[in-house]
């Protein structure tokens, strides 16, 4: 990823440029980012979804007009206790569900709207 603006004392909101688009959120390391810099990073998504939050590949009764931070991933596993394994490009993000998945979520390209985003850095 590579941040497209600079953190520091007075803001740690980064937008970072990926693969699938831009995406925003709380810069979680102990050092400031500065534009340009490129830099591997877990992603943290905070709040649990409803399985309504997502739009599912062929379902697309949602829209999200004008919306940023949209995440696109693959549903790799769902737990019993309703944690999903996100695949979003050779990354995972696990994200707790609220409610019970549908059936054959597995597999399933999902679409979601991130605005809880946060940036650990790897140190890779």
């Amino acid at each position: 990823m590579t941040a497209l603006n600079d953190t520091g004392q007075t803001s740690q909101i980064l937008t970072v440029s990926t693969g699938s688009g831009k995406l925003q959120g709380v810069w979680m390391g102990n050092y400031p980012m500065r534009a340009g810099e490129e830099v591997d990073v877990e992603l943290e998504i905070r709040r649990p979804r409803y399985w309504s939050d997502l739009v599912l590949e062929g379902r697309r009764r949602k829209t999200f007009d004008g919306a940023e931070n949209l995440v696109r991933g693959r549903i790799a596993e769902v737990f019993a206790d309703g944690t999903v394994v996100l695949r979003i490009g050779t990354s995972i993000v696990l994200l707790e569900m609220i409610d019970d998945p549908p059936r054959e979520a597995v597999g399933t390209s999902v679409l979601l709207r991130a605005d809880d985003l946060e940036f650990y850095p790897t140190g890779i």
